[in-house]
Parts: C-alpha cells; sequence; structure tokens
C-alpha cells in the first residue's frame, strides 16, 4: 500500500456501488476484419477485484477479448452465481455496445435533468437522491477501458484481398469520458485514464491534467506504456489540485492502492454553496475584515502568490469571512470580486451563504475551499487571515498526511491535526507559555496554507525584510533594481521567502533571463534556513544569480551547482538537479540511543583530508545505497551492522556536495541505531570515534557533514 493512503480506507463500503469498465473495443472493417488496440484490460480487472475485496458492490463492463480470456478467472473469483456475488461482470464488443451499457447506469441522473431541474438546483436534489437506497447511478467510476479512436463503416461481408491498395475511411468516436459528469451527476467519483508511449513525465502529467479539467474528472491514472514491463505497472494518480502521486508494483498491487486511495478521496464530506441576497452598498463590505481581505488580495498579487487559477485567500469577519471567488485567474481580481460567505456548519450538509459586492464576478461561486477556512476560523479563533498558494519558497512547520480533495471537512481536519502538533511543540518549548504564532503547512501534493493570527504585524514583517534587501542592493551598487521595481516595469518581481507563516527573505526573479537571487534577513541566519531554501532552489531547478560583491558563489559551487555563465561581476549557476554528471554514494550516521553521540571520523586521505565525516562512499553498479552506506560503515571503521544489533531508518536524506575539483556527489545519508557505542577500528581511510552530539558540530567538518548534523534532530523526532 503506497505510504499516502490514509486509514479511513478501511471505512464501510458497502453502500458503495462501483462501475469499472476495461478493455479495448472492436470496430469492424466487415464481417471478419476489426480494428483495436493492444489493451487487455487486466489493470481495470484488477482494480474490480480489488473493489470487491472492499466489500464494494461492483460491475465490471468487459471487453469482448477481456471477457473470453479471463471468463474462467472471473467465475473462479467471484463465485458461480455472479449476479449474487457483489461483482457483476457484463460485456462490450464494439464503442456503440460500451456506450449503451453506460448508459443503463444513468437512469436516475437522466431522469433528475430530463425532468426539468435546473443546474443550479440539480446539485441540491443530487444531495437527497444520493442517499436514498437503490439509487442506481454508481458513485465511483473507472473508465479504464480503450475505446477505438474511430470507426470504419462496416461493410457486409468480406471485402476482397485482390487489390494491392485497400482504403479504410475512419470516422472519429464521440469521447465518452467527456459526457460521464453530465450523466452521473456532480457527486459521482469519475476516474479516468490516460495511456501515453515515450513521453517526459512532465508531459504525462500535462496530457492528463488537461483530461481531467476538459471532462471535469475526480483524478487520471496515467501511465506511460515504455515502463510497463517485468510484471510492473507504475502509474501516476493526477488530482484537481495539481497533485501526481507515483503508485508502483504489479498490476494487481497498483490496483489495490489506487482502490484504497480513491476511497478515501470518495468518503468525504462537502458543503455546497448558496447565493444570497447580493450587497451593493451595505456594510457586508465594510469594516476591519473587509480591508483586510483587500488588503492581503493586493499583497498576493504583488508579491506572486496568487498568479493563476490555483490558490486564495480569506480574512475573518466576525463570524463570517471574505474571500476570494473560484474558477478564475487570481492575478488580475479587484476587491470587488470579494465574497462575503456565511458558514451553517450546522446542517446535516454544511452551506456557504453568500453575498456578492456586485462586480463581474457575481455569476461565480467563493473558493471551493470556503468550508475548509470556515472549520479553520471556527476552531481556531486566534487565526485572522488565511493564504492558500500553491507557487512560493515556503519552508513549512509541518505538512498534512493525506491530500484529501480540496474544500472538504477532511482536509480541515488535516490541517488542525498539523497545527495541533505544532501547538504541542510550541508549548514544549516555551514552558507552556508561547507566544502568538501563525502557520505554514504544506498541504501533500496541494501547496500550502499560511494561517495568519496578526495580518498587520505579517505585512510589518514583509515591510521590514524588504526594505532590508533593498539596503542590501544599494550597498553592493545595484539600486537600478529597487528603480525597476518601484516602476512595476515587468523586467523584475520580488516573492517572499517564508519560513513557517512569516516572511524572512527575498526572492528576486530576473523576469526574461530566468534567473533567480534569493536573500535572507540577518536576524534569520541560523539553524540551517539558507541551506533549506537552497534545498528548494534545487528541488524547483531554478537558475541562480550570484553577485561578486555578495560573496555567495563559492557557497553555491560547494553544494554542486554548476556555473553556467559568467559577465562582468555577475555568476549565473544552474542547480544540482540540472546535472547529468553528479556520482552516486551513500553514507550513514550511526546513533548511539544511550549516550545520544554519533559516530564520525576523520578522512585520511583524498578531497576531504583533515575533515570530520560519516562513514561512507560511491554506490557501486547494480548496488542500492543502503547496502553502500553500511559496506563503507564497516570497511571505514570496522563496525559490522549485521553483527552488533544495529537497526536503520530506511528512508534517506539526499544533498548534494562538490569537492576542490569540482566533482559533484549527490549522496543519500541514512540512520543507523545502536543502544551501546561500538568500538570502531582504524582504517587506512578514516579514523573513528564517538562524539557526543552536541559537540560534532565543533569539529572540522564540510559543509555536507555540517548539513546532515544540523537536520539530525528534526530526523531522530521523525523516526521516535
Amino acid at each position: 500500500m503506497s505510504p499516502l493512503v490514509h486509514s479511513q480506507t478501511e471505512a464501510n463500503m458497502e453502500h458503495i456501488s462501483a462501475l469499472v469498465t476495461a478493455g479495448a473495443t472492436r470496430e469492424f472493417v466487415d464481417d471478419i476484419r476489426f480494428i483495436s488496440n493492444i489493451s487487455t484490460g487486466r489493470l481495470g480487472l484488477a482494480i474490480a477485484h480489488a473493489l470487491h475485496a472492499a466489500d464494494c458492490n461492483t460491475e465490471l463492463l468487459a471487453g469482448y477479448m477481456l471477457r473470453k480470456l479471463t471468463q474462467a478467472q472471473c467465475c473462479e473469483h467471484c463465485g458461480a452465481n455472479q449476479d449474487t456475488a457483489g461483482l457483476r461482470i457484463s460485456s462490450f464488443d464494439s464503442f456503440e455496445d460500451l456506450q449503451n451499457e453506460m448508459k443503463k447506469f444513468t437512469h436516475d441522473a437522466r431522469k433528475l435533468i430530463d425532468s426539468g431541474v435546473t443546474d443550479r438546483d440539480l446539485e441540491t436534489c443530487e444531495w437527497d437522491l444520493r442517499h436514498k437506497p437503490g439509487f442506481a447511478t454508481p458513485n465511483i467510476i473507472f473508465m479504464a477501458s480503450a475505446p477505438c479512436d474511430y470507426r470504419p463503416t462496416k461493410q457486409d461481408g468480406k471485402i476482397s484481398s485482390d487489390d494491392e491498395l485497400l482504403r479504410l475511411d475512419l470516422v472519429r468516436n464521440e469521447k465518452l469520458i467527456s459526457q460521464f459528469r453530465h450523466w452521473y451527476g456532480t457527486h459521482a467519483f469519475l476516474v479516468g485514464f490516460k495511456l501515453l508511449s515515450g513521453v517526459s513525465r512532465e508531459r504525462l502529467i500535462d496530457v492528463a491534467q488537461a483530461q481531467l479539467k476538459k471532462c471535469r474528472l475526480n483524478l487520471v491514472v496515467a501511465n506511460d506504456l515504455q515502463y510497463v514491463k517485468d510484471g510492473q505497472h507504475p502509474i501516476i494518480v493526477v488530482t484537481p489540485e495539481g497533485g501526481a502521486i507515483d503508485f508502483t508494483g504489479t498490476k494487481e498491487e497498483v490496483a489495490k492502492q489506487l482502490v484504497d486511495f480513491v476511497r478515501a478521496r470518495s468518503a468525504v464530506q462537502w458543503a455546497r454553496s448558496e447565493r444570497v441576497e447580493d450587497c451593493t452598498e451595505n456594510d457586508h463590505f465594510e469594516g476591519k475584515g473587509f480591508e483586510n481581505a483587500s488588503r492581503l488580495l493586493a499583497f498576493s498579487q504583488r508579491t506572486g502568490l496568487l498568479v493563476d487559477e490555483n490558490g486564495n485567500i480569506s480574512a475573518r469577519s466576525g463570524h463570517s469571512f471574505h474571500i476570494t471567488p473560484r474558477g478564475v485567474h487570481k492575478a488580475g481580481l479587484h476587491w470587488d470580486a470579494l465574497f462575503l460567505v456565511e458558514p451553517d456548519l450546522e446542517s446535516t450538509t454544511p452551506v456557504m451563504r453568500f453575498h456578492s459586492h456586485g462586480s463581474p464576478y457575481d455569476g461565480n461561486k467563493p473558493s471551493i475551499d470556503s468550508h475548509v477556512h470556515a472549520l479553520l476560523y471556527r476552531d481556531h479563533p486566534d487565526i485572522e487571515a488565511i493564504v492558500h498558494t500553491h507557487d512560493c519558497m515556503i519552508i513549512p512547520d509541518t505538512q498534512t498526511t493525506f491530500p484529501y480533495p480540496c474544500g472538504t471537512r477532511e482536509e480541515a481536519d488535516e490541517v488542525s491535526l498539523a497545527m495541533t502538533k505544532c501547538q504541542l511543540a510550541r508549548l514544549q518549548e516555551h514552558d507552556f507559555d508561547p507566544p502568538l504564532e501563525g502557520y505554514g503547512i504544506h498541504l501533500i501534493e496541494h501547496g500550502f496554507i499560511l494561517l495568519i493570527p496578526d495580518l498587520d504585524d505579517f505585512f510589518d514583517q514583509w515591510e521590514r525584510v524588504r526594505e532590508g534587501y533593498f539596503q542590501h542592493l544599494r550597498d553592493v551598487g545595484q539600486s537600478e533594481i529597487i528603480e525597476s521595481l518601484s516602476a512595476n516595469n515587468g523586467v523584475y518581481s520580488l516573492t517572499p521567502l517564508i519560513l513557517g507563516s512569516d516572511p524572512v527573505g527575498v526572492q528576486l526573479t530576473a523576469i526574461a533571463p530566468g534567473f533567480v537571487s534569493v536573500w535572507l534577513h540577518p536576524d534569520h541566519r541560523s539553524d540551517g534556513i539558507g541551506e533549506r531554501f537552497v534545498r528548494l532552489l534545487d528541488k524547483k531547478g531554478l537558475r541562480v544569480a550570484a553577485l561578486d560583491d555578495c560573496e555567495v558563489r563559492a557557497y553555491y559551487e560547494a553544494r554542486g551547482w554548476l556555473v553556467e555563465n559568467e559577465e562582468n561581476a555577475l555568476t549565473i549557476l544552474s542547480p544540482p538537479s540540472k546535472r547529468d554528471d553528479l556520482v552516486k554514494a551513500a553514507s550513514v550516521v550511526m546513533y548511539c540511543l544511550g549516550t545520544h553521540s554519533v559516530l564520525i571520523g576523520e578522512r585520511l586521505v583524498g578531497a576531504w583530508e583533515g575533515f570530520y565525516s560519516f562513514p561512507g562512499g560511491k554506490v557501486e553498479e547494480d548496488e542500492i545505497p543502503w547496502l553502500t552506506a553500511f559496506r563503507e560503515l564497516k570497511e571505514e571503521t570496522g563496525v559490522d551492522h549485521l553483527a552488533n544489533d544495529v537497526s536503520s531508518s530506511g528512508d534517506p536524506i539526499v544533498i548534494t556536495i562538490a569537492d576542490n575539483s569540482g566533482r559533484a556527489y549527490s549522496v543519500h545519508n541514512f540512520l543507523g541505531f545502536t543502544n551501546r557505542e561500538i568500538p570502531p577500528t582504524d582504517t587506512a581511510e578514516m579514523k573513528a570515534r564517538w562524539v557526543k552530539l552536541e559537540d560534532a558540530l565543533e569539529l572540522k567538518i564540510a559543509h555536507g557533514t555540517k548539513r546532515i548534523l544540523s537536520g539530525l534532530k528534526e530526523r531522530l523526532r521523525e523516526t521516535y
């Protein structure tokens, strides 16, 4: 099971119905020949089996060839009486067959639509109908079949094979999946599938995202044919929030992971939106709350926190809040686009009643995240404003554990749980009298959410950081950058570096050349904060500009950044993640639980001679990093983990370092644990000894070892 799959997948499924389509269609040219594709349908079959095993009432529509090839297997799996065993199987052959079979499952949804229910009322009616016994339209639909994109005009008999050239006119079949939302209603959970071959991961995800948006799907399962081999069937699950989650294993293993994931994401509580009277000239759009929302919107646009349709901002206004609209480009919004939301969280189905201001966005609804914001404002009365952003340099306080759909109670619960963990840590750190602080939470596979207790203080912090950076630019003779930013001429943009929920630095982006420069306020240049932001730059694949006067070029080069261009006093460096010459290496931190010491040694040879580091070395061909780390431990220190009751954490951190020759290494660093200090042996490579963790940082160590030691306490907290 994927580590992302949440425990809620154990929820009762007996009242859930699912429809799975699997296999290819056959489009006949004549009575003998047909056009088809290579889809076997076995993944769809595995999905149906996984649903059935989870006590879900499941219907499988199997393509003709799948039905013929696996009929015996299906009967054995489901029992002799397939009509009553939960997994019911029927077949289709052509595109038209599949279309007709799928329409049989749309009766109740179609009855709603054909009865004259308006689109606005359809959502409300479906809430009631969905919970009635015997509702025939499936709750979950996996469109895993592969219908042919084109069909010929079938000719009677058999076309003669005497001619040297045969011409067939093919007509495009309509995309069935594009009609599903209309057929099955707004509350059906729709899963599409996209198979490509020989494309990049980015291209595969982009195509899946396009299908997801165009067809209004809940998920798209994407994979590349070139990787479906050797019994493995890796997939990427693409979510509407922008997530791209890898599941690996056999077809059966991947199907189980996918079904568990869908179960967790479909068994959630939504809210519905309800418009009340418009308010163009009343006190709903006056006062501190509306002023805060307007200021926060302008700030988020100006600093790149809201740049496209993703994200939102809100500000508390008594028991209500002002929030941005959904489904619109946020960068061009004005204050009059804000909605006032009055949440009713006590109803069986929560209701977000909203007022508009008479703007061009009156036809929209407030953000889909209004439900989440309402719950967070209710449960955390100290929070004054909320920012949800997808693209910013943020080091969060913590993160959620599962990517629930945006706008659901479960997503809000995940955020609240993360906040509670932070609160407990702060209580211990400040002797149960912590200061009022905000929270920065990484919404896994869905960006970040900033929960701000004092918006005035937040803006003051940003101005202090911004002015500090401007003074730095003046000091290094770059005042023209300040003038360009003030003129807003599109040459540069300025975005905050955020630690938790606090602005602590800036990212300057030179838009046309496409490079960035980061500056951290002096008050925050400790505890490895700068290192963490540099790792974020690398993860994002951003090119960095270093001024000679700033004296940071050597800092980047030591971390594996490569000089790309030098012009006057400016050096452009590309990140380690873009290098193809990194040497793969592995090392291990041995930690003694009894004495809180680490095993560290002085290097006696090589590029780091005279420096203290952890045992490690190059990963040999066909060797996994974990084996390398513990092999090097034995070779360099004589400590045999197999003979000394050593346990280990299987999840390494990966850092990039470079020696003085310019060679760069991608180092997988593992944790090993022992209850006693196992005596090391001096070797030709290293003279090792046990050192108290707090004393290790005082040794002569290179930056890579320092980075590992600086983050060790956090890793130990996560492990134990």
